[in-house]
């Protein structure tokens, strides 16, 4: 580090943590995070591959959500199932796997609703600044543009130590402080900034130059050393997504302040990194998205933060919008569908929008609106008998892109209920007569207490059928205003197919 001298106060604070880390009854993700990426280090691939492997199996939740990620359309393209950490490895690549398990990682907090909001916050907030820089990444010449993520999110995993095991003995943070007040009340309380005891505890660690020079002090006059460096670059995008997010969390500040900044900061960086003010809003419109597919894949709460509002404001004109304006999240199923039935009629005068395009929309807003485990869409050709999903979300995504089909002369279940051309609501299908109806690939996946098929005519001719479930049994009902909503989403389904007609 450019100041690697540490004060006594500092060096015992560093120590403190180094020994609650060895401590296994202590938060295990959070020395797994260093652990893992420690674990690397062998030049061996086939080493490396089972220190990995060996690294995150010691982790159940997060090797379930490794094999959930790997078996995404994303990270597999050939449809073949994946079953193990090993197969996962080989079918995402060694490479990218490292990142993500680190964004694994640092998402585990969100699902535990014992971990406190700032908890929550901090890793939320490293995460984003992580996915802020693969996206800056694209536009640089990076030296290890694999680490980029992880160097990232590293910066701010001195904030993660500290509020996981000094919070009580350093107290709550003065209200209304700045970055530059936070960094000198930490400095007298532990004797050292949180970016400090980041960087001294991953040096501890033997981590690799790029990682560790991506955890350094950052100032304007470095920077043309750093240019010259061939690892300076990963220090200057780690920076810059760190200061992003520091505007992103900045309290009682209005949003046209928010944009303000953001234009600043565009100036500062322009540059180097090549950005301007356009490209951050879509930057951050980019990791907004990514953080809904997280949200929706991993069942994670909402993020317990504003910055998401803010990242909409800055998206909703030049950062001027109120947020009280904003509806990131709908407190109601009726804001949900109310607002996707709005962007969707939008969409439909669109020369740009697919059917797909509508599919993609309103499948994840009968997800989230009905609180689903899986939302389907199935589709039929006019001179088929075989309705094939065309859009799927939830915890068996994977499975029901690759084995759902429902045909009109089957014999199963769903074939059955289709064949009455009614709405139907399936409330126990654990209930033996139905069970043994079900078809098998069906039966061998996560069961469902509770399924829907709501059939999509055109002309009283099926051309798809909307599919839904969740785990507990007789948990979905439907309201009469549900029940309109829908209505208008399979309307507006079929329209989509007359005005952008596809073919399987």
């Amino acid at each position: 580090m450019s100041a690697p001298n540490l004060t006594p106060q500092g060096q015992k604070t560093v120590k403190q943590i180094l020994d609650l880390l060895k401590t296994t009854e202590f938060i295990p993700a959070i020395s797994q995070i260093l652990e893992i990426i420690q674990d690397l280090s062998s030049k061996n691939q086939n080493a490396q591959i089972q220190e990995l492997v060996d690294a995150i199996s010691k982790d159940l939740g997060l090797t379930s959500k490794i094999i959930i990620a790997a078996n995404t359309v994303h990270f597999n393209h050939t449809g073949q199932r994946i079953h193990t950490i090993t197969e996962a490895i080989h079918q995402v690549g060694l490479s990218e796997i490292r990142s993500l398990v680190v964004t694994l990682l640092f998402l585990s907090p969100l699902q535990d609703p014992l971990r406190s909001e700032e908890i929550r916050n901090v890793s939320s907030i490293a995460l984003i600044s992580g996915l802020i820089a693969q996206k800056v990444e694209l536009l640089v010449a990076v030296e290890s543009p694999e680490e980029i993520l992880i160097c990232s999110t590293l910066r701010h995993y001195g904030r993660l130590l500290i509020t996981n095991f000094l919070s009580e003995e350093i107290g709550l943070l003065p209200e209304d402080i700045d970055f530059q007040g936070k960094e000198a009340f930490y400095q007298g309380k532990i004797g050292l900034t949180p970016l400090e005891l980041g960087y001294h505890v991953a040096s501890a660690m033997n981590l690799s130059s790029v990682i560790l020079k991506s955890m350094e002090e950052f100032h304007e006059n470095r920077i043309p050393s750093l240019i010259k460096d061939s690892e300076g670059m990963a220090l200057i995008v780690s920076s810059f997504s760190m200061s992003l997010c520091h505007i992103l969390e900045a309290k009682n500040i209005n949003p046209e302040v928010v944009g303000e900044r953001f234009k600043d900061l565009a100036a500062e960086y322009a540059g180097i990194l090549k950005v301007d003010y356009h490209i951050i809003t879509e930057l951050l419109e980019g990791v907004r998205k990514e953080l809904e597919q997280f949200e929706s894949l991993y069942h994670l709460p909402p993020f317990q933060s504003d910055f998401i509002d803010r990242i909409t404001c800055v998206n909703h004109g030049l950062g001027t919008t109120s947020l009280q304006s904003i509806h990131l999240k709908p407190t109601t199923s009726t804001d949900t569908f109310v607002l996707a039935l709005q962007e969707i009629t939008e969409m439909l005068t669109s020369e740009k929008t697919t059917s797909t395009n509508i599919f993609q929309k309103i499948v994840p807003t009968v997800h989230e609106a009905l609180r689903l485990r899986n939302c389907v869409i199935l589709i039929k050709e006019a001179k088929e008998t075989l309705f094939h999903v065309n859009e799927a979300v939830g915890q068996n995504a994977f499975e029901f892109r690759t084995e759902f089909k429902i045909n009109l002369e089957g014999k199963d279940l769903f074939s059955a209920c289709l064949l009455r051309a009614d709405d139907v609501l399936l409330q126990n299908l654990t209930e033996p007569k139905i069970h043994q109806h079900l078809p098998a690939w069906y039966k061998s996946i996560s069961p469902a207490g509770t399924a829907f098929l709501l059939p999509i005519k055109d002309n009283d001719q099926m051309i798809g059928v909307i599919y839904g479930d969740k785990v507990d049994i007789g948990s979905i009902s439907f309201t009469p205003d549900i029940l309109r909503n829908l209505k208008a989403l399979r309307n507006q389904i079929r329209i989509a197919r007359k005005l952008f007609p596809t073919h399987h």
